[in-house]
C-alpha cells in the first residue's frame, strides 16, 4: 500500500526501461538511434519499442480463444484483411512495449495519403510507427 501510494506522488520509476526502449516517454514522437539504448540481457537493442512489428499473421480477435494451440504458434486465421502487429513502438506507453502486446494493421486509416491508384497494400503512407524485423540465423559453426 506504502509503495502505491510513494508512486502516485512521485510517479513510477522507470529508469531501466528508458535505458532500455524507446517508447512514448523517451522517444521525443520520433523512431531513436540503436546507441540511444543499451543492449538487453541477450545483446539485442530495439526488439521492443521503437517501431512495432509487423508480422505475417492476419488479425483475428478471438485467435486465443477459440484455438488451444495458439499458445505454441498464434498464427491465426489463414486470411483476412488486417495483419497483426506486435511489440509497441516510439508513440506506446510502457505497457504495450512488449512482444505479448498485440494490436492489428488499420489499413484504411494508414493509406490516406497514398497517392497510387490502386492503393498499395505495403506502403502505409500514415503510419511511422510500425515496421518489420530482419532475422538471420546464426552460422551453427561459430
Amino acid at each position: 500500500m506504502k509503495l502505491g501510494f510513494l508512486k502516485k506522488i512521485f510517479g513510477p520509476d522507470t529508469a531501466n526501461i528508458n535505458s532500455l526502449v524507446v517508447y512514448k516517454v523517451n522517444s521525443f514522437s520520433r523512431t531513436g538511434e540503436p546507441f540511444s539504448v543499451r543492449e538487453n540481457p541477450f545483446g539485442l537493442k530495439n526488439m521492443s519499442g521503437n517501431v512495432a512489428e509487423f508480422c505475417l499473421d492476419f488479425y483475428s480477435a478471438d485467435t486465443y480463444k477459440s484455438d488451444s494451440t495458439a499458445v505454441i504458434d498464434p498464427r491465426g486465421p489463414a486470411n483476412g484483411k488486417e495483419h497483426v502487429i506486435r511489440g509497441g513502438s516510439f508513440k506506446s506507453d510502457a505497457r504495450d512495449v512488449r512482444s505479448a502486446a498485440r494490436d492489428f494493421t488499420k489499413t484504411k486509416a494508414w493509406l490516406v495519403t497514398d497517392p497510387q491508384m490502386p492503393k498499395s497494400i505495403w506502403w502505409y503512407s500514415d503510419c511511422n510507427d510500425v515496421g518489420f524485423r530482419v532475422v538471420c540465423e546464426a552460422d551453427s559453426s561459430m
